[in-house]
C-alpha cells in the first residue's frame, strides 16, 4: 500500500521559501504542498499560480484552521516566528521554522515549551548541522581527535548590501536568477527595502540572521552552554552592525571567539565561515570545504564523509522515519540568548551573564 503523502502548509512564502523550501518539497515523494500563506495578496496569487498549490491565504490563522495539515514551514520575519509556530504545535502540527528560531529568547523558550507540551517535532532550519563537512568536524571533536576542546574561533564574512539599500529591482532579480530562482517567483522574492533592514523584525543585524548559523555551529562544537558574553561593534551608517566581535565563556570552560563582518565585497550569498578549534592535543581548521588537523608531530586532512541533507529532507525524515532532530528548539534558543547578550553588551558596554 502506497504511503500517504504528508500534507504541508507554508507560512511566509518569501524569497528563501521560493528558492529552497518549495523546490525541496516539490521534489519529495513523501510530501505535498497543500496550502500557502503570505500577507501580500498580489504576490500570493503569483506564487499560487506558479506552484499549482490549490489553497492560498493572506492569514495563516485561517490556513491552519481550515486545512488538514500534518506539517508547516514557518518562514516569516524573525519577530513573527513564535505565534504561528506555537499555534501549529497546539493543533498537533509538526513545524520546521526558519532560523533564528525567534528574535527574543523569551519567544524562543516559549516555542520550546510548546514543543514539549505537544510532543510534535519542532526543527529549526540550521542546515549546516546536516552538512557532511560540519558533521565530520563534530565527529572528530567528539572522538577526541584534538583532545579536549579549549577554544573555538569562528569568522563569518559576507556582503548584505541588497538587503540594506534600495538596490534596483532588476539587479535583485538578476542575482536571484543566478541562484536558480524559479521563473514564476520573479518579483516575488527580495524586494527593495527588504525587512532584513529593520532590526525590530530581525532581532538585531545580520549577526542575528545569517550569523546565527556560525554561532550555532560554534556552540555545537564547544559542546556546552554559554555562561558569559561580551561583545564589541563598530556601527555603520545603517541601523545594523558592519563589524561585531563576540567573546563567550562556556559552562565547561571552553572559550569561543566570534567575528562577524557584513560588508565583504562580493555576492551577498557568498558568505564565508572559517573555524579554528584548539584542543589540548592539537588544532582543527575548517573553511567549509577542507578540514585540517594539526598535532605536534603530524598533520592530516580529514576525509569528508556523508551527503548533503536539506532542512526539508531532515524534517520529513524526522516525521516519517524517526530521524534525529539535530536542530531542536532548546539548542536554537541558546543561540538567541547569545545573540541577545551580544547586543546588550555592545549597547551597555558590559559583560553579560547568562542563566543556565
Amino acid at each position: 500500500m502506497e504511503q500517504q503523502k504528508l500534507r504541508v502548509g507554508i507560512i511566509g512564502a518569501g524569497f528563501w521559501t521560493g528558492l529552497i523550501h518549495i523546490p525541496a518539497l516539490q521534489a519529495s515523494k513523501n510530501a505535498e504542498i497543500v496550502a500557502i500563506s503570505r500577507r501580500n495578496s498580489e504576490l500570493l496569487e503569483k506564487i499560487k499560480n506558479g506552484t499549482g498549490v490549490q489553497s492560498a491565504y493572506t492569514d495563516w490563522r485561517e490556513m491552519i484552521e481550515n486545512e488538514q495539515l500534518d506539517a508547516v514551514i514557518v518562514a516569516t520575519t524573525h519577530a513573527s516566528h513564535a505565534e504561528p509556530t506555537i499555534a501549529a504545535l497546539k493543533k498537533g502540527i509538526h513545524v520546521l521554522v526558519e532560523k533564528p528560531i525567534a528574535s527574543t529568547s523569551k519567544d524562543a523558550w516559549a516555542m520550546a515549551a510548546a514543543q514539549r507540551e505537544s510532543g510534535k517535532i519542532l526543527m529549526v532550519s540550521y542546515q549546516s548541522r546536516y552538512h557532511p563537512v560540519y558533521q565530520t568536524v563534530k565527529r572528530a571533536l567528539d572522538a577526541g581527535t584534538i583532545g579536549t576542546v579549549r577554544q573555538v574561533q569562528a569568522t563569518c564574512s559576507q556582503n548584505i548590501g541588497a538587503f540594506l539599500s534600495a538596490t534596483p529591482q532588476e539587479e535583485l532579480e538578476e542575482l536571484m536568477k543566478g541562484l536558480g530562482q524559479p521563473e514564476w517567483f520573479k518579483n516575488a522574492g527580495i524586494v527593495p527595502g527588504d525587512w532584513r533592514s529593520n532590526p525590530e523584525e530581525m532581532g538585531g543585524g545580520m549577526f542575528a540572521d545569517t550569523g546565527s548559523h556560525f554561532t550555532d555551529l560554534a556552540l555545537w562544537f564547544a559542546g556546552s552552554q554559554a555562561k558569559t558574553v561580551i561583545a564589541f561593534s563598530e556601527p555603520p551608517e545603517n541601523p545594523q552592525e558592519a563589524y561585531l566581535s563576540v567573546q563567550i565563556r562556556m559552562t565547561n570552560g571552553t572559550l569561543i571567539s566570534l567575528s562577524s563582518n557584513t560588508i565583504t565585497p562580493g555576492n551577498m550569498f557568498a558568505a564565508k565561515n572559517n573555524f579554528r578549534i584548539l584542543g589540548d592535543l592539537g588544532t582543527l581548521s575548517c573553511d567549509g570545504e577542507r578540514i585540517l588537523v594539526e598535532r605536534v608531530r603530524d598533520r592530516e586532512d580529514l576525509p569528508v564523509e556523508g551527503q548533503i541533507v536539506t532542512s526539508v529532507q531532515a524534517f520529513l525524515s524526522a516525521i516519517l522515519d524517526g530521524g534525529i532532530n539535530l536542530t531542536p528548539a532548546d539548542e536554537a534558543a541558546r543561540v538567541v540568548e547569545v545573540t541577545e547578550a551580544a547586543y546588550i553588551s555592545v549597547k551597555e558596554g558590559r559583560t553579560v551573564q547568562l542563566r543556565n
